[in-house]
């Protein structure tokens, strides 16, 4: 499924204006991109460090597998006890809290797992489209989302987990424009959510499929729409570096973009609020330390 800029529009509640099939097939097509790059390493690639220092590649995978079958568990509607029992979610300390249950997993064993999940999660994603659902359940910040932003976040965490270890090893991501738009329009929606302000404002990310980004809506429904024209006030910033330093890796937001300071400042609120905690080990860690990318 093909979404023009011309028409794009993600919002809180609604989700994306042309359905949620679109945010289905583009998770779908980066699970498979990346099981397609694990299955040709090896041991030591396995075992090497991700780019969030604190976990190695299979953590990150093992990660990726939990955040899978949490969000299956989401879609159709099935127990979530294994992920609640550790308390409500918090980015920065719950999800290395679920990598206990799979400690002494093999890679490989965690890749089939991971595999199979993307097919389960697909077709979770498919029959909950087919029932025309328009659940609203908690954000991650814990504003009301349609249940496929929720979803979108799985998506957003999977990509930038991607890179985590795409970029040590020069792996070529090739994101389409599809996934490329919504890892956009999802990451400023949720930085702009973390602020704690309602935001109006337009980006344009160079190495993005659009002119511009324009974050606005209601204050209780943060849109942000794809744009074809490019403003005169506009923050600007190259893409894969913008959403990696929002979300915590690499250089500060205000390094990374350029434009009005009291925009930047707003958009990096979200930076402070990813990283791990002091006092929160990765696993196998034996003292703690700040991590340079969410957990």
């Amino acid at each position: 499924m093909s979404v023009t800029h011309a028409d794009f529009v993600l919002t809180e509640k609604l989700g994306v204006n042309t359905g949620p099939a679109v945010i289905r097939e583009a998770l779908y097509a980066q699970r498979s991109r990346f099981i397609a790059t694990l299955r040709s390493f090896g041991p030591s690639e396995w075992a090497a460090p991700s780019r969030c220092s604190l976990w190695s590649v299979h953590d990150v995978v093992r990660h990726l597998a939990d955040a899978a079958e949490f969000n299956i568990g989401r879609l159709t509607r099935g127990s979530l006890d294994r992920f609640t029992r550790y308390g409500p979610f918090d980015s920065r300390t719950t999800p290395a809290k679920w990598l206990a249950d799979t400690a002494g997993q093999e890679p490989q064993e965690t890749l089939e797992i991971l595999a199979r999940r993307s097919d389960e999660e697909y077709a979770g994603f498919a029959r909950r489209i087919e029932g025309n659902h328009q659940t609203l359940i908690p954000g991650v910040t814990g504003r009301p989302n349609h249940w496929s932003v929720r979803s979108l976040h799985t998506y957003w965490d999977a990509w930038l987990h991607e890179r985590d270890i795409a970029i040590p090893f020069g792996v070529d991501t090739r994101s389409s424009d599809d996934e490329l738009r919504l890892m956009a329009a999802y990451a400023l929606q949720l930085a702009t959510t973390f602020g704690g302000e309602h935001l109006r404002a337009s980006l344009s990310l160079r190495g993005g499929p659009d002119v511009a980004y324009h974050i606005d809506g209601d204050p209780d429904d943060i849109s942000v729409a794809a744009g074809t024209s490019r403003p005169p006030d506009v923050v600007e910033g190259d893409l894969g570096a913008v959403l990696d330093s929002l979300a915590g890796r690499g250089p500060e937001p205000a390094a990374v973009l350029t434009g009005p300071a009291d925009i930047v400042e707003q958009l990096a609120r979200q930076r402070s609020l990813m990283l791990p905690q002091q006092g929160s080990p990765g696993p196998g860690q034996g003292a703690a330390r700040l991590d340079p990318c969410k957990m």
